[in-house]
């Protein structure tokens, strides 16, 4: 049986870049997407045992990082990967302090790194400045 990846933005041209991106990798995968906080948690509800979660943290139905430190407590077992435009890095540090298992990947950056952190290999984020 394949992975199930969960893609969790609120731009619909976003989420179907990532689904061609999951798509291509040579392992049969089921895609759920989810363009608002409410329908990725219902998503998680539904695929608990999902393999990765791409969330992107500025998204309708949440604020800051709350709606990311709710899913965490909700599915600790399901893997996170934030997508996002921000580079803030203090957005990042507080994205990451919790957890060090948790990635943090900007949108420009994640098609070329998918594949490595899909295989598990460590990818950090990028300093700024």
């Amino acid at each position: 049986m394949g992975q199930t990846f969960i893609v969790a933005d609120d731009h619909p041209l976003f989420r179907g870049a990532l689904r061609e991106v999951l798509g291509s990798l040579p392992e049969e995968a089921t895609i759920v997407e989810a363009a608002d906080f409410d329908q990725a948690a219902a998503a998680l509800e539904r695929h608990g045992d999902a393999d990765l979660l791409l969330l992107d943290l500025a998204m309708p139905g949440t604020s800051g990082l709350s709606g990311l430190a709710l899913l965490r407590a909700e599915h600790p077992s399901v893997q996170i990967a934030i997508v996002s435009a921000s580079e803030d890095s203090q957005i990042i540090a507080r994205a990451l302090d919790p957890d060090p298992q948790l990635r943090y990947q900007t949108a420009d950056a994640l098609g070329r790194d998918l594949v490595s952190f899909l295989a598990g290999e460590p990818i950090r984020a990028r300093r700024i400045g």
